[in-house]
């Protein structure tokens, strides 16, 4: 990958592959509807640069999902999605191969008064086409992720919520493929507020996330994970760290209907990612 080339991020449509994992730490007044029915489609490019000394590549992806949520309680949530999708990397205009991944994920998440966290696991099975470094192979992850908040309500309708997120995912691939494992903790900052916006009501929401990886594994290879709610391909020669993620969102409720938007940057071991989100939501 040549200097002058810019660095490509990735682009994706989606309808909750990150921005659920806020969706589930209520941020307004409990719906009284004790089900929610979403669906989702996504795609994306990223680009991953070259690093100790490991070609770097480019990927596009593809996927679709669907998903259920219900209240359980008063505070408790909990929820089950499927989702497929697909990757397909190249160098140059040179295909390197292709991923296709298959989770479930199941959650919960809790919240009673200035207190909410979220809960989630994850199981997937990927197919890999002539991936990298080697040829066919066939795999599994397993992950598992949650997220803690307190509200600081401010002025208004305005909140601002101080976050701990832990995320772990770890992936192996059958015929002598190395295992892959990634251990995050992380803090951050979300900002809220919504106000009525003709017929319905907007909601509107700010997020900043510092990330530490505390396993750094560097003997896998490159495959597709799902780190929390977070689609990543993995790189795994001389990782770093750290990853920062900035998102901005909005949400329009209209009666049993939410329509939401959102953009994501997250930057991991030099691979760049923008996800710009779709999201539509039934309650009954």
């Amino acid at each position: 990958m040549s200097a002058s080339n810019p660095i490509r991020i990735a682009l994706l449509v989606s309808a909750a592959v990150a921005e659920i994992t806020w969706a589930d730490l209520p941020s307004g007044p409990a719906s009284a509807s004790s089900v929610e029915l979403w669906t989702q489609g996504h795609y994306g490019e990223a680009d991953q640069n070259r690093r100790g000394g490991l070609l770097g590549y480019e990927a596009e992806f593809r996927g679709a999902a669907v998903g259920v949520r219900g209240q359980l309680t008063e505070g408790w949530r909990l929820g089950l999605d499927y989702r497929v999708l697909e990757a397909d990397l190249q160098r140059d205009a040179e295909r390197l191969g292709r991923i296709d991944g298959k989770f479930v994920r199941a959650r919960a998440s809790f919240a009673q008064g200035a207190y909410a966290f979220n809960l989630g696991l994850t199981h997937g099975r990927t197919e890999h086409d002539r991936g990298l470094p080697a040829g066919d192979y066939s795999g599994t992850s397993l992950g598992a992720d949650s997220l803690f908040a307190y509200r600081y309500p401010l002025q208004g309708t305005v909140a601002v919520e101080p976050l701990l997120q832990l995320r772990y995912a770890r992936s192996e691939a059958k015929q002598s493929q190395p295992l892959h494992e990634v251990g995050e903790v992380g803090v951050g900052l979300r900002w809220t507020g919504h106000f009525q916006a003709g017929p319905g009501r907007l909601e509107q929401r700010i997020r900043l996330m510092a990330l530490r990886d505390y396993i750094a594994d560097e003997q896998g290879t490159t495959t597709l994970l799902i780190l929390g709610d977070q689609p990543l391909l993995t790189h795994p020669t001389q990782p770093r760290r750290n990853s920062y993620q900035a998102g901005l969102g909005v949400s329009y409720h209209l009666g049993s209907f939410t329509l939401s938007a959102g953009y994501d940057y997250l930057e991991r071991s030099d691979y760049y990612a923008n996800h710009l989100l779709a999201e539509i939501r039934y309650a009954f």
